[in-house]
């Protein structure tokens, strides 16, 4: 590591991040000046994108033995940028108890029920069954399942002339298709009672 100065602040920076397989050793650690040390975690986080950019966020952060000054800009990149890695990604257990813990006992206000239900439309549903609500060919096709589920009885839709697999063009394309099969598992048994 490089020999520090007097008076001047350094941290601790691992050359090769620990998330990209880097170590505690000290042949991966430098000392660098508060500024040196936040340039490399931005490049850091330009190079290799994803969660370095959570490294460059937390650069903000200042604590009791240090003051970090952010320039405005460079916070937006850093927070957009890190925003967009975890889209799609779900959230940590750990994560989604302390959210459900911070929300518990809180009310919402008509405004932000409204909100809620706008960004729900056209999700998929979850929670209780019982809270849908169902257009009347849903509960149609919901009553003929559960009838055919209780009695043993087939689905009209499944197995009515509706089904694909009953029109003429698709039973010959599965019977050649089935033949096909077969003589390859054929071949195969005969070529390994042959090898023994």
């Amino acid at each position: 590591m490089r020999p520090r100065e007097n008076n001047v602040y350094y941290e601790k920076h691992h050359i090769v991040p620990k998330s990209k397989g880097g170590t505690n050793q000290s042949s991966n650690l430098i000392w660098l000046t508060g500024r040196e040390h936040f340039v490399a975690h931005m490049l850091l986080a330009h190079i290799y994108g994803g969660g370095m950019w959570q490294a460059a966020k937390m650069m903000k952060q200042s604590n009791k033995n240090q003051i970090r000054v952010y320039n405005s800009r460079l916070y937006e990149i850093a927070k957009r940028e890190w925003t967009n890695y975890l889209k799609g990604k779900p959230r940590p257990k750990n994560v989604v108890e302390a959210l459900d813990k911070a929300r518990t006992g809180r009310k919402a206000s008509e405004e932000t029920k409204a909100k809620m239900s706008a960004i729900r439309k056209g999700r998929p549903r979850s929670g209780d069954p019982s809270k849908w609500k169902h257009s009347d060919e849903a509960k149609e096709k919901m009553r003929l399942a559960h009838i055919a589920l209780n009695t043993g009885s087939r689905l009209p839709v499944m197995y009515g002339d509706e089904n694909p697999m009953r029109r003429p063009e698709n039973r010959e394309k599965i019977s050649v298709a089935k033949k096909a099969y077969w003589e390859k598992i054929r071949a195969k048994n005969q070529l390994g009672k042959e090898i023994l």
